[in-house]
């Protein structure tokens, strides 16, 4: 008797979070950072303008906009603008996961988590 094969697929495998090895694919939503760019790229990242290539978005809080959404749905890392910051100050970036979005108030008013 066979045993049925599982594709790994993008989605199933999680490969939208980064490792620290992986070149960040930045996306930004909700925020204005009009240097970002630029930062993004003089740490070695790339900015992408599909969420299906994005690994890391950032922004200051819960916004329902569609990459917040799809983003949310592929396991992308979703960062304040913080990592971006201190990344720059490292000279490198920084592991994504102290800097992931809190908004206590937006999980308590959709009644979700964006950690779990």
């Amino acid at each position: 008797m066979r045993t049925p094969s599982v594709r790994r697929t993008p989605t199933s495998s999680r490969k939208a979070s980064a490792s620290a090895t992986e070149t960040p694919q930045v996306m930004f939503t909700g925020v204005i950072d009009k240097d970002g760019q630029r930062r993004v790229q003089d740490l070695g990242g790339e900015m992408v303008d599909s969420v299906y290539q994005c690994t890391h978005l950032i922004t200051d809080k819960v916004h329902r906009t569609v990459k917040l959404l799809c983003c949310l749905s592929r396991g992308c890392l979703i960062v304040s603008s913080n990592w971006l910051s201190k990344s720059e100050l490292a000279g490198h970036f920084l592991p994504a996961e102290p800097f992931l979005i809190k908004d206590r108030s937006s999980e308590r008013q959709f009644n979700f988590s964006l950690i779990k």
